[in-house]
Order: structure tokens, then C-alpha cells, then sequence
């Protein structure tokens, strides 16, 4: 049974573009506002989604991925029914739970528990049902304390930790979820993505839009790729993968200012780049290169201690290994006081397979284990284009499909008989 078909969905905007290239750019912001300057401007219209069409299984969690702006949101607003689509149709078999920004649906000015009970009966369930699930969905906030304060006075991981438990616990048939997790700590999202698995599990549709691929991979088993408002690919995970990275292949350097880079109050991540070993910003490696990833961030508060740990993934979204730096004696249980700093992670070469690697921060504490992460914050690509007889040798058929290709030392020896050959 199809729990969601879409057919030849679009939704255009209309964008006002000025045509009189003498204006400025006050005049471009109050253009609008001003029937002058209205005169100087054309309608243009921007299709946020165009002639999209799929079908999603009942039962079946679906990936959506895709940079910035290719349309991911405006799909999910109009399953849900949020906003209406200009041409097309979408029809939804089941009852529809949305978590598509921090806290949606909730009424700033009513309590957390008048909040849940709220969202129910949107959801079109009655009073008891509401109260049968009260308990676990109070417990999987964890805003016991707080349950009734009104939600304005909540921080935005208490809203978020409180919207995605009411949505996934008041058993509605299809859930879409937007990148809402990532503005969650470590723990809360290990639980929501544990809480999607069960979903699947019961038999019920979710739609998880992420730009991490790390979670893609572990929840679903297809996935919709779209660019610029259409679909590119629609299909198996690897490959919808691939097709993501080709996109936003060579991300070889993420940079943030302190009021909206990841972290918390105490740390956040300032920049994450790729370098080579003269320290010149690089977005593609060579087999026989090392490779540099570069960690800048800013401690503001003298702290526990703590480390950058970075994951390698391949584009199937496979974890190759892992890597922190409290391998630097110098740091190693050590706290670190207030301040900048840049940790760097070196990778040797002829260990990294032709392709596109991603790589994830994770900050980790001695206690508290991981404290926030940065999924995909760098990708960049490994070639392998020229073969390299010290790596390998005589070696004439296609090299093993495996997940790393390193190198290892070999020692080769003759000798006269068994017994020398195992000393």
C-alpha cells in the first residue's frame, strides 16, 4: 500500500527582480514598500519544487537529501499540509506528525503540558489516548520540571526535545522529520534516531530530511535526491550517496562566526579545513598525499577535559576509522583553559581509497563522553590515477573493492625449514 504518492508536484514563487540597474541597494530593500519604485521591477518566477513525482511504501523510511535550497523544506510543507502546492497534487494516507522546525505548532504562551495535549488533539486524537501516552512523552523530554512553564521561557533544545517527543508518541501513521536534530545534543539524537528505528519497525512511513549522511545510512534503505526543485535521483542509498557528494563534493573548508557556529556555551567549532602538508587549503588528495584536517575553535570558559575526535566515512557512508587528538602527549588529560585553539589530524598516505571522504567532528569529554557533533563538516576526494610500483607491485587485475586501501610493511625471508621460518 502507498502510504504517500506525489504527482507532478511544483511550487513557484514569484521574485521581484529590479530591471533599472540604476538603483541601489536601499532602493532594492524598500522597493516593495514604495509603488516609485515598484515600477522598476519585474515578477520572475523561482520554482522551489518542480514536477516532482515519487511514491513512498507504507512502512518504509525515506531519505531526502540535497544542498541547500533544492527544495527539501517546501516538500515537506506541503505533505504537510502547511502550505499548498502551485500545481501537482500529494495525497497522504494516514494521520501526518510534522517536526519541521524547533517547537512547530506549539503556542509560546501556553505550558508545556497544555502544549501536548494541544498537539493531540490536532492530530485528531481524543483525551485518553492522550493520557495513555502522557508519561513516556513527558520522560522522553525530560521537562518534568518545567512542564508547567510556559514554552516561551523554554531553551530551544527543550522545545525541540519536547516536539519530537509528542510527535513521535502520538502514534500518527506518517512522520516527517526536517533537520531539526542537529541543533540537539549527542544523546537526544542517538534517542530520536533510535525512536525512528521503532517507528519503521511498527510499520509506520517517515520522511527524514538530513544533510548527514551518517544518519541517512542508518535509518533508511532509499532515498530522493533533489536539486534546484527537481529530483536527480530516487533509488538505492549508495548510490543517492554518490549522487549527494557529487554535488557538494570538495567541501574543503567550513567556516562560522561565533553567534550561530556549532557547539555550546563553553565550546564551539570555528572553522574546519582541509590542507595539504605546506598548509595551503586543499579540496583534492592524491593516494600518495597525506591529508590534513585542520580543527579551529574557541574554549570560553576554563574547562574539563575534553578532545576533538574526528570519524572518516566513505560516500556509501561506511565509517573507516576514527581519530583523536589526545593521542598528543602534550594534551593528553590535560585541561584546556579558555582560548583558541586548532587541532590537526594527520592522515598518512596510500591509506584512502579513490573517492569522496567525508569527515565528522565530534567533541568528547573524559566524563560526560560526546558532548555535540558536526556530521559532513569537510568532504573531500581522494585519485588514485597513477599506479605506483612501490604500493603495488606487479599487480595487474582491478585492486579489491575494499573500504581503505593503506599500506603495510612486509618482511620477506629465506629460509631452510619450518622451524626457522617461526622463530
Amino acid at each position: 500500500m502507498k502510504a504517500i504518492t506525489v504527482e507532478n508536484l511544483s511550487k513557484v514563487y514569484s521574485v521581484a527582480t529590479a530591471q533599472d540597474q540604476g538603483m541601489n541597494f536601499r532602493e532594492m530593500l524598500t522597493a516593495q514598500a514604495s509603488s516609485f519604485f515598484k515600477k522598476g521591477l519585474t515578477q520572475e518566477p523561482f520554482y522551489a519544487l518542480k514536477d516532482v513525482s515519487f511514491e513512498v511504501e507504507q512502512g518504509e523510511v525515506l531519505g531526502i537529501i540535497g544542498k541547500n535550497g533544492s527544495g527539501k523544506s517546501t516538500l515537506l510543507k506541503i505533505l504537510s499540509r502547511i502550505t499548498a502546492p502551485t500545481s501537482g497534487r500529494a495525497i497522504v494516507r494516514g494521520r501526518v506528525a510534522s517536526l519541521l522546525e524547533v517547537g512547530t505548532g506549539f503556542h509560546a504562551e501556553l505550558t508545556g503540558r497544555e502544549n501536548i495535549f494541544m498537539s493531540g488533539i490536532i492530530l485528531g486524537m481524543k483525551r485518553w489516548e492522550i493520557n495513555k501516552h502522557f508519561d513516556e512523552i513527558v520522560s522522553f523530554a525530560g521537562v518534568e520540571k518545567f512542564l508547567d512553564v510556559p514554552v516561551k521561557k523554554y531553551s530551544s533544545g527543550m522545545r525541540l526535545r519536547l516536539a519530537f517527543s509528542v510527535a513521535a508518541h502520538l502514534q500518527p501513521e506518517i512522520l516527517l522529520v526536517d533537520e531539526v536534530l542537529a541543533v540537539g545534543d549527542y544523546e537526544f539524537e542517538k534517542k530520536c534516531l533510535n525512536t525512528i528505528k521503532k517507528f519503521n519497525k511498527e510499520g509506520r512511513t517517515a520522511l527524514f530530511v538530513s544533510h548527514s549522511m551518517v544518519a541517512i545510512q542508518r535509518l533508511c534503505k532509499k532515498c530522493l535526491v533533489l536539486s534546484k526543485g527537481e529530483i536527480d535521483y530516487f533509488g538505492n542509498i549508495s548510490t543517492a550517496i554518490g549522487k549527494y557528494f557529487g554535488e557538494n563534493v570538495n567541501i574543503s573548508e567550513r567556516t562560522w562566526l561565533e553567534h550561530d557556529a556549532p557547539g555550546d556555551n563553553e565550546i564551539k567549532i570555528l572553522k574546519v579545513r582541509m590542507e595539504d602538508n605546506d598548509g595551503k587549503l586543499k579540496k583534492n588528495f592524491y593516494y600518495q598525499e597525506s591529508v590534513n584536517v585542520v580543527v579551529s575553535y574557541k574554549v570560553y570558559s576554563n574547562q574539563e577535559m575534553f578532545s576533538v575526535m574526528l570519524s572518516f566515512y566513505n560516500e556509501e557512508g561506511v565509517l573507516l576509522f576514527v581519530s583523536i587528538d589526545t593521542g598528543n602527549k602534550q594534551w593528553r588529560r590535560f585541561p584546556r583553559k579558555q582560548g583558541y585553539y586548532s587541532s590537526t589530524c594527520m592522515v598518512p598516505a596510500c591509506l584512502l581509497k579513490a573517492g569522496n571522504v567525508s569527515v565528522s567532528v565530534h567533541i568528547v569529554t573524559t566524563d560526560r563522553g560526546p558532548r555535540f557533533e558536526v556530521n559532513d563538516a569537510v568532504v573531500f576526494s581522494v585519485i588514485d590515477n597513477v599506479l605506483v610500483p612501490a604500493v603495488v607491485g606487479d599487480w595487474n587485475w582491478t585492486w579489491p573493492n575494499t573500504a581503505i586501501k593503506p599500506v603495510f610493511n612486509w618482511s620477506v625471508r629465506f629460509v631452510k625449514d619450518i622451524d626457522e621460518a617461526e622463530r
